[in-house]
């Protein structure tokens, strides 16, 4: 995951979104939460969002909900 965001910030979220994609973590929130920041930056706001629900349904920790939930708003109100 951690390789998929770098690849996003020097060849843009189209890569970090195939490298995601190419790996798929499924269970893992933080797994959607990158999904979700490329999936926005390519202005697929829709598929953002149900990417961050889907990250809030397996986040276990209450610094990263938070954090999630503050995007969600940011991407619902887009």
């Amino acid at each position: 995951m951690n390789r998929a965001v770098a690849e996003g910030k020097v060849h843009g979220p189209a890569a970090q979104l195939t490298r995601l994609d190419a790996h798929p973590l499924p269970t893992h929130a933080l797994w959607h939460a990158g999904r979700a920041d490329a999936l926005e930056r390519l202005g697929r706001p829709d598929e953002a969002a149900a990417a961050l629900r889907a990250a809030l349904a397996r986040c276990e920790n209450a610094v990263e909900r938070v954090e999630l939930e503050r995007r969600l708003v940011g991407v619902e109100g887009e």
